[in-house]
């Protein structure tokens, strides 16, 4: 099975995640996350972000997961920050194993 893995300087970056104390002229942190995209069986790909646990979704092209993906993250951490919990920080990429496929 091929898995591909958008490295961390491909992965898109969520903007515009901010908790209701700030004002527009705040700066607005930015985040990047690998995104593991995986064949599904019934065609199509099924997208995983392992620093955001539970988060899963999928796409019928790869340019439809890569969407579906940056809107997921972009959910998630909305939803972290609404309840006040931490947004994770993505691990080193030295730290990190395996083979990797810029796509």
């Amino acid at each position: 099975m091929l898995t591909a893995i958008d490295e961390l300087h491909q992965c898109p970056t969520v903007r515009g995640v901010r908790n209701s104390a700030s004002r527009e002229s705040d700066h607005v942190p930015q985040y990047q996350y690998t995104a593991v995209f995986e064949p599904a069986p019934e065609g199509g790909f099924i997208v995983t972000v392992p620093a955001l646990p539970g988060l899963v979704t999928e796409g019928d092209t790869i340019e439809e997961a890569r969407a579906m993906v940056k809107d997921a993250i972009r959910g998630y951490l909305e939803s972290l920050v609404e309840h006040g919990e931490e947004i994770p920080i993505e691990p080193s990429r030295r730290a990190s194993s395996g083979s990797r496929l810029n796509i």
